[in-house]
C-alpha cells in the first residue's frame, strides 16, 4: 500500500509569503510523491475531521502577550527562553466537548522535549508563536505540508492533517509521548529555518562577512542567495560539496545498491555534491563535464528515471520519481541547513510507546533494537496500511538504509548493517567504510587520524554561525505584537529593537539571577546613563554521537558546546535578551552611537544600582575575549532580515528597520555601538 507524499510548492516570492520554508507533507492518499510501507495489509477508510479554526477556542502554552482592560500588555508570567504555543482543537467529541491533539500537558511536554533535543540560543525570542492545527494563511499550502515556517513575522504553523485523519478514536489511544514525538522533529527542522533567517541571512550583498557565489534557483529572478560567508565555506567543508577531483570519487560503488528494476537511484549516478552545486552554483562556474552531465540529468528528469530509493533492505521506499523543483527544493542551500542540522543533532527516544489499553509493542530484544527506524524515522499509522514519515525521516530515508535486511543474525541477535549512500554525512561509523565507485575508501584514512572530523566541523560551523559565548549575538526589531492578516498585510511598530547573547558568570552572580535578581545593563553615553533589563535563560546545543542516538538526561550519547569549548569550572555561560527599546532613545543628536556598558544584578533586591553589584563588560579580559568571538566568527550582528528586502511587506519593507549592534573597538577601548546598517 502506499501514501502520499506531496512535493514541497515553493512560491516565486508571492507578496507577503514569500521565504516559506515548508517541510514536505505526507498525506494518506494521492498520488504525487509516496512512501510505501512494507509490513501492513489492512484497508480502512478514514473519518473527516475539519480543522475547527476559532481564536476563542484555543488554547496557549507561555502566552508573550495578554489582554487587560481591553489593551494587549507583556504577559507578566511569560517564561523567557520558551515557546509559546498556541493549539486549536481539531474535532469534537459525543457531548460536544473540544477535542485537542497535545492538550494542556501535550503542549509542556513539547516545549520540553524541544529545548532538551533542539539548538536554540536568544534568537528563540524573536519566534512570536508556534501554531497547532491552526489553518495555514496561505490556501496554496492548507493541506499540503507538515509545516511552515513564516520568516516575515516568525511564526511556525505545524500541520496535523496527516494524523487527525485517523479520528479521535484512534489519536486518542496514542500515548501523549508518542503525539509529541510525532511532530517533535518537524518542528525543530522549522525551527532551523528560523536560525537560518536570524543569523545566516541578516547579512546585505556589500557586508564584507557576505558571500554571493550561490544562486536562489527557487525562482526565476536569477538572484544571488546572500549568505554569510564563513558558515557557508564550512558547511561545504564539513559535507563534502566542494568539487571532488574526480566525480566518482564521492558516488557510492554500484554494488550497494538494491532496489527494483524502474526505480533507479539517483545518487547511483549523481553524488550530493552534483546535487549541491546543481542546485545552488550559478551555471557560468560549472565546469564543461558538469554542464554535460546535468543537461543528461535534466533529461532524465524529465523522463522519471530516477529515485530516492536505494536499497528494498529499508521498511520504506518512495514510490514517486524525483523531479527537478525536487532537487532545486531539497537541495537548496535554504533547505540543506535545517536538514542537515537535523541529521546531525536530532535524538532518537528511549520511550516505548503504551497505548491507553496497555498494549506494548517491544522493540528491543536486549540492548539491540528490532527496528531502529519505527518511532524515529516514521510511525504506523494504527489500523491503516499506512505510515507517517518524520522530518528526520524523510532526509535520513533518501541517502542512509542496510545492506542486509533487518532480520538477518549475528550471534543469534538481530544485526544492522548501516550504510550512507552519499558523502553529505558527518558520523565515522558509516564514513569509515565508504566505498566509491572507484572502488576506494576515501574518509577512511582522514576519519582514523582525526575521529569526529567532520560532525565536529559542522557542530562548530553552527555553533559560531549562531554566536555561542558571545556578548552579542542577536538583534532584531522587537516582533512581539506583530499582526499579520490574510490581505498580506502586516502591521507593527519598527522603532523597537531588542538584542541578546551570552553571559560568562561567576558562581555568585549565577546563584543570584537563578533567585530573581533583576538584572539589568547600564548603558552611559555624554554621561547620560540608560537601564536597559534583561532576561537570562538556558540555551542547547546538542549533536549525536551516532546517527541514531538516544537522548537521555545524563548527555551520555550526545555532545554538547562544552565538548567544544570548554569553559572555566567556575564561571557558566546564560542566554539572555534585552527588553525592547525605542531607537531614538540610543541614537538621538545627543548620542554617538557608542556606550559604555556595564551589568548590574540586584543581589540584593533594593533596587538600587550599588557599585558591588555593577560588573564590567568590556574593557577586561572577558570584554577582550567577547570582542575577538566577535571577529573570529566574521558576522556582522543586525536587525537586517533579508525576506523584507527581496519582497515588498506592506508596513514593513519601506521601514526603517536595519540597525547593527555589536561590540566596537576604538582608539583601544572597546564600546557597544548602535548604528544604521
Amino acid at each position: 500500500m502506499e501514501e502520499n507524499q506531496k512535493p514541497v510548492k515553493k512560491d516565486k516570492f508571492p507578496l507577503w509569503a514569500i521565504l516559506l520554508i515548508i517541510f514536505l507533507f505526507i498525506t494518506v492518499i494521492g498520488a504525487i510523491g509516496a512512501v510505501v510501507f512494507l509490513f501492513l495489509g489492512i484497508d480502512a477508510r478514514f473519518d473527516h475531521v475539519s480543522i475547527i479554526n476559532n481564536d476563542v477556542e484555543a488554547r496557549t502554552y507561555n502566552a508573550k502577550l495578554m489582554e487587560r482592560n481591553q489593551k494587549v500588555i507583556k504577559n507578566p508570567e511569560y517564561k523567557y527562553g520558551d515557546l509559546t504555543i498556541i493549539e486549536y482543537p481539531y474535532a469534537k467529541d459525543e457531548e460536544n466537548n473540544l477535542i485537542y491533539y497535545l492538550g494542556e500537558e501535550g503542549r509542556k511536554l513539547l516545549s520540553d522535549q524541544f529545548r532538551k533535543r533542539a539548538n536554540f540560543g536568544p534568537e528563540i525570542d524573536a519566534l512570536t508563536t508556534v501554531y497547532i492545527n491552526r489553518e495555514i494563511p496561505s490556501s496554496d499550502h492548507h493541506d499540503s505540508v507538515n509545516g511552515v515556517y513564516y520568516p516575515h513575522i516568525g511564526e511556525i504553523y505545524l500541520n496535523l492533517n496527516s494524523i487527525i485523519k485517523l479520528g479521535p478514536k484512534i489519536i486518542n489511544d496514542w500515548p501523549l509521548e508518542k503525539r509529541v514525538e510525532a511532530i517533535l522533529s518537524v518542528l525543530v527542522h522549522e525551527y532551523t529555518h528560523h536560525i537560518d533567517n536570524v543569523y545566516d541571512t541578516s547579512v546585505k550583498e556589500n557586508d564584507p562577512y557576505a558571500s554571493s557565489e550561490l544562486e536562489y534557483k527557487l525562482n526565476s529572478d536569477g538572484k544571488a542567495n546572500v549568505v554569510n560567508a564563513k558558515f557557508l565555506e564550512r558547511f561545504k567543508e564539513a559535507l563534502k560539496f566542494n568539487r571532488p577531483a574526480n566525480y566518482k570519487d564521492y558516488l557510492k560503488t554500484p554494488i550497494a545498491f538494491n532496489v527494483v528494476d524502474d526505480e533507479r537511484p539517483i545518487f547511483k549516478d549523481y553524488s550530493s555534491y552534483d546535487l549541491f552545486n546543481y542546485a545552488n552554483n550559478w551555471e557560468k562556474n560549472w565546469t564543461k563535464e558538469e554542464l554535460e552531465r546535468y543537461k543528461a540529468l535534466e533529461l532524465k528528469l524529465l523522463i522519471g528515471n530516477y529515485y530516492f530509493n536505494n536499497t528494498l533492505n529499508n521498511d520504506v521506499r518512495f514510490s514517486s520519481s524525483i523531479s527537478r523543483k525536487n532537487i532545486l527544493y531539497q537541495y537548496s542551500f535554504e533547505e540543506l541547513v535545517p536538514r542537515e542540522l537535523l541529521k546531525m543533532s536530532f535524538t532518537s527516544t528511549n520511550m516505548n510507546f503504551k497505548n491507553s489499553r496497555g498494549k506494548l509493542k517491544p522493540i528491543y530484544n536486549g540492548d539491540e533494537e528490532l527496528n531502529p527506524f519505527e518511532n524515529y524515522l516514521y510511525f504506523k499509522l494504527p489500523i491503516t496500511d499506512s505510515i507517517y514519515l518524520t522530518a528526520i525521516g524523510d532526509d535520513d530515508f533518501k541517502m542512509f538504509g542496510l545492506l542486509e535486511p533487518a532480520s538477518w543474525q549475528k550471534d543469534g541477535k538481530p544485526y544492522h548493517n548501516y550504510t550512507a549512500f552519499n558523502t553529505d554525512w558527518v558520523f565515522d561509523e558509516q564514513l569509515s567504510i565508504y566505498l566509491n565507485a572507484n572502488n576506494q575508501r576515501p574518509f577512511a584514512e582522514i576519519v582514523k587520524k582525526q575521529p569526529n572530523k567532520y560532525l565536529s566541523l559542522l557542530f562548530e560551523a553552527y555553533l559560531d554561525l549562531m554566536g555561542y559565548r558571545q556578548l552579542i549575538s542577536f538583534a532584531a526589531v522587537d516582533n512581539s505584537n506583530w499582526v499579520s492578516d490574510k490581505t498580506n498585510n502586516l502591521k507593527g511598530r519598527t522603532d523597537l529593537l531588542k538584542f541578546g547573547g551570552y553571559l560568562n558568570l561567576d558562581d555568585k552572580q549565577l546563584e543570584a539571577v537563578k533567585n530573581n535578581a533583576k538584572t539589568a545593563f547600564i548603558i552611559e553615553n555624554n554621561n547620560v546613563q540608560k537601564q536597559l533589563d534583561i532576561h537570562t535563560f538556558n540555551f542547547n546545543y546538542i549533536a549525536k554521537q551516532k546517527w541514531n542516538s538516544k537522548y537521555d538526561e545524563t548527555g551520555s550519547n550526545t555532545y554538547s558546546e562544552t565538548d567544544l569549548y570548554q569553559n572555566d569550572e567556575n564561571y557558566t555561560y546564560v542566554s539572555y535578551v534585552t527588553d525592547p527599546f525605542d531607537k531614538k532613545d540610543f541614537l538621538g543628536k545627543s548620542t554617538s552611537g557608542l556606550f559604555d556598558i556595564t551589568l548590574w544584578i540586584d543581589k540584593n533586591n533594593n533596587n538600587i544600582v550599588e557599585e558591588d553589584e555593577k560588573f564590567e563588560l568590556l574593557n577586561n579580559a572577558e570584554g577582550q575575549k567577547y570582542y575577538g568571538l566577535q571577529e573570529q566568527n566574521s558576522r556582522n550582528i543586525t536587525s537586517y532580515r533579508s525576506v523584507y528586502s527581496l519582497t515588498n511587506i506592506p508596513n514593513i519593507s519601506n521601514k526603517d528597520y536595519s540597525y547593527q549592534i555589536q561590540i566596537a573597538n576604538k582608539n583601544n577601548k572597546n564600546y557597544l555601538e548602535i548604528k544604521q546598517y
